[in-house]
């Protein structure tokens, strides 16, 4: 059975193969731009995500800044209560 399967695949895989590869002859041009495309957009969307994470990291920064001086404003208030 398995001799009959290979007899009757291989040359359909073949012809598929010999077909596809005439067609990806013809659209190859065109695969080429749809590749430099998406890597176009890829790099858009790394930068992109860099630009923001940048951003993100500024923010936190200057919440972190706020925050360790209301810390140190309330402390120094409180210190100055007790002695």
């Amino acid at each position: 059975m398995q001799g009959l399967v290979t007899h009757v695949l291989l040359p359909c895989q073949l012809l598929a193969t010999r077909f596809l590869g005439r067609h990806e002859d013809v659209h190859l041009g065109q695969r080429e731009r749809q590749e430099a495309q998406i890597l176009q957009q890829l790099l858009t969307l790394v930068c992109h995500f860099k630009k923001v994470m940048h951003r993100v990291w500024a923010y936190f920064q200057a919440r972190l800044a706020f925050t360790m001086a209301a810390f140190n404003g309330w402390l120094s208030g409180t210190a100055s209560c007790l002695t």
